[in-house]
């Protein structure tokens, strides 16, 4: 987990299935809310957590250790209803905003896909 950070940027990840963003003066975007507002659903019934999970790995590999050794089951509706995925800790503590918010904890998936540093930090 993590990327390697750099002392002039900011991190930052905008999820676009959980982040809800508003656009304020001067064109400066804020998160207004964290919460999951959509999710992918495969043909085969599987939850996942955005559509860049489901067309960069629709073997289940991502390339991220901690969710490449989940049971292959873990977000299957036919085998748990969706309340229990969204329970599961891939929601509740792995893909939160504490973690993606921070280079150091963002899932490397994440990170490689929406993550990136933004601007001179101050």
């Amino acid at each position: 987990m993590g990327v390697h950070s750099t002392s002039d940027k900011e991190w930052k990840l905008k999820c676009f299935n959980y982040h809800a963003w508003q656009t304020g003066q001067h064109g400066a975007e804020k998160i207004v809310d964290n919460k999951w507002h959509d999710l992918d659903i495969t043909i085969d019934l599987k939850v996942l957590p955005c559509c860049a999970y489901h067309s960069k790995c629709s073997e289940g590999v991502t390339g991220d250790s901690y969710l490449d050794s989940l049971p292959s089951d873990w977000n299957d509706l036919k085998k748990h209803t969706l309340e229990e995925i969204l329970n599961h800790e891939v929601f509740t503590e792995y893909l939160t905003d504490k973690n993606w918010q921070n280079p150091e904890t963002c899932p490397s998936f994440c990170a490689s896909v929406c993550g990136e540093y933004i601007k001179e930090k101050t």
